[in-house]
């Protein structure tokens, strides 16, 4: 790693006028930019649409498209280009060139070069005033300083300044600043008379040299005592000394003046000095021999040349931070045709300038099982803040489902992605038996009940909203399904009897209304209604086979049942045979007992004639029975 000799462009040219906020993330290195040979200065347009870099060993200039960060010109130049300053309107491009002794015009426009500047021996340096008339080049060589009229392309002046090494120029003061490299000081130039008005001492051969954009701080790098002289412009005092890296060289302040960039050629690093206290916040690894660099009009990038790599590197110098929480949603289980209850995701930008998410997508392998909802994220999140988005998983199948959010920003992690998952899952409902026959049953009577079982055997829970039957004579005698959630391989059951009104085939259905697919589901129920064949009906006791003439004979005793266990009922008419004497009227009493026991007395009549009558009406399953029998004169004919 080389130490070698800077030669800066003045980076006034590079500052943007109004405040910024101080950046306080680490800068990062986003991208390393192939270019010529031995790179060495380099300098922004005004508008930050390009970079101009010399090449060094490749007598070149590359000019790189800063927004695809691609080289899309290469300019040859007169030998060995070190310095490099662009116009403040951003129209041309100036290059030192060395060992040619002249300053190459470039018009930006057409990337060609328009004029050959005679400068006088060995050009390194080259600075711009704030109005773009002229330009002031160092000649180490002849210790002189060359001053351009860059409205004709002339030298319009020569003075004595040293071994001059770098040169800028302030914004608000008519004032030049170049290090004298054997002397270790700083010159003070009065631009309006071409006239050195002080020498400031510093540290050991300075280098690099840059003021900041409000005009009140000079920093100059220290090639060999490794530090940074930081020169208070109203007094032309050294105010402070910071040790940076190894073989410090170029010099940069970013548009707020709250930051300067180092670039440490023997450390191969960039050191970050904050500027509120003049100390190194951090230091950044670039590539091998870095040399010059650069900000950007915004303040968002610095290019850093690397001599030994043939690179430019680009520092992110406000790095947007993207933060999401959770970076993984699992949505677990969730019912195939359901949407689940929204998840939130926490967006956090915890870098130092504006998030901008331009893009919000879903992607992987099932997109369309998931969806996006409510979202905050559609406006720019300042640093420190937080914005919202909402997603949700509809699976449309069961089984397994996952998907990507992306998230499209400008933060330097984008596209950043948060993984999605879920599974689809699917109740299904089967119902054993699936038909009922209660086969034949007498009308009036009830047959059952039989049971059907519903079992889960799908992969989600099975909630049952209802369970209903149909058809004349079905109904429910038990229901342990109607709103119950029956989980993966749970059962339920419903009893169903079945009572025939009339005569004749009967059909109907058992139905489950749920949230398995094919809902209702349906039992079959069919029976046959008939009416019973009856059983005769009989009794046990036998009537009596004579009847007293007078006195008492027990008819039916109590307690006399048919078969079907029915009290009989006696009856008993009766009447003389035969016409009777006037006056004769009492013939017999029926006497009855309790239960149904039954009696005749009879009074000596010897022509009585009686009709005994025993009774059971008809009953379930049996007929009525009638039993008669007559008796004349007491016997049973």
């Amino acid at each position: 790693m080389a130490l070698s000799r800077l030669v800066m462009a003045p980076l006034v040219a590079l500052a943007v006028l109004g405040s910024m906020a101080p950046a306080t993330a680490v800068p990062v290195v986003t991208d390393t930019i192939p270019v010529g040979t031995n790179p060495f200065g380099v300098a922004v347009s005004p508008d930050g649409t390009r970079a101009y870099v010399t090449n060094y060993g490749s007598a070149s200039v590359s000019v790189i498209n800063t927004t695809t960060k691609a080289v899309t010109a290469t300019i040859p130049v007169n030998g060995s280009p070190r310095g490099v300053a662009v116009s403040p309107n951003g129209t041309r491009a100036y290059s030192a060139n060395r060992f040619t002794a002249s300053v190459s015009v470039i018009n930006t426009a057409s990337d060609v070069v328009s004029a050959s500047i005679g400068t006088g021996d060995s050009p390194l340096a080259i600075a711009i005033t704030p109005n773009g008339d002229r330009a002031y080049v160092t000649l180490p060589t002849s210790s002189v300083m060359s001053v351009l009229d860059l409205s004709n392309n002339t030298v319009s002046g020569l003075f004595g300044v040293g071994d001059a090494r770098a040169v800028a120029i302030s914004p608000v003061h008519a004032r030049a600043y170049t290090t004298i490299s054997d002397m270790n000081v700083v010159s003070v130039i009065n631009t309006s008379n071409d006239t050195v008005t002080t020498n400031i001492p510093v540290g050991s051969a300075p280098d690099g040299v840059a003021v900041s954009p409000d005009g009140t701080r000079v920093y100059v790098a220290n090639s060999l005592d490794d530090t940074v002289s930081v020169i208070d412009t109203s007094n032309n005092t050294v105010t402070d000394t910071i040790a940076v890296g190894a073989g410090p060289l170029g010099v940069a302040v970013s548009p707020d003046s709250a930051h300067v960039y180092i670039t440490n050629s023997a450390a191969d690093t960039v050191s970050v000095i904050d500027t509120s206290n003049n100390t190194v916040t951090d230091t950044i690894a670039v590539g091998d021999a870095p040399r010059g660099v650069a900000v950007s009009p915004d303040g968002t990038r610095a290019y850093v040349t690397n001599f030994n790599d043939n690179t430019v590197s680009v520092l992110e110098l406000q790095p947007t931070g993207f933060s999401v929480s959770p970076s993984t949603v699992p949505f677990g289980n969730q019912l195939v045709g359901a949407a689940s209850s929204a998840q939130t995701l926490t967006v956090t930008n915890t870098g130092t300038s504006n998030l901008t998410i331009s893009a919000k997508g879903l992607a992987g392998a099932d997109p369309g099982q998931f969806a996006l909802g409510a979202d905050t994220c559609n406006t720019p999140v300042e640093p420190g803040n937080t914005c919202t988005i909402a997603v949700s998983f509809s699976p449309t199948s069961p089984g397994d489902k996952s998907a990507t959010l992306e998230f499209t920003s400008n933060a330097l992690t984008s596209p950043d992605t948060v993984t999605l998952s879920g599974t689809g899952v699917q109740p299904v409902l089967n119902a054993s038996p699936d038909s009922l026959d209660f086969a034949t049953v007498n009308v009036g009577q009830t047959a059952g009940p039989q049971t059907v079982t519903v079992t889960n055997t799908g992969t989600g829970k099975l909630t049952v909203s209802a369970s209903t039957v149909t058809g004349a004579g079905f109904s429910l005698a038990g229901d342990t399904c109607t709103n119950a959630e029956v989980p993966v391989g749970g059962t339920c059951t419903v009893r169903v009897d079945f009572s025939p009104g009339a005569e004749g085939a009967a059909s109907g259905q058992l139905s489950f209304t749920s949230n398995a697919p094919g809902s209702p589901h349906t039992v079959s129920l069919t029976g046959t209604g008939t009416k019973a064949a009856k059983k005769k009906q009989t009794l046990r006791t036998k009537l009596p086979k004579r009847i007293k003439i007078s006195g008492l004979t027990v008819i039916t005793p109590a307690n006399a049942r048919t078969n079907a266990g029915q009290l009989v009922r006696t009856t008993v008419r009766g009447g003389p045979a035969k016409p009777t004497a006037a006056g004769e009227v009492r013939y017999y009493t029926v006497v009855r007992g309790p239960n149904g026991k039954t009696s005749v007395r009879t009074y000596g009549y010897p022509n009585l004639k009686l009709r005994v009558t025993q009774k059971a009406p008809a009953t379930t399953g049996y007929t009525a029975i009638t039993r008669s029998a007559t008796y004349t004169r007491g016997t049973r004919n």
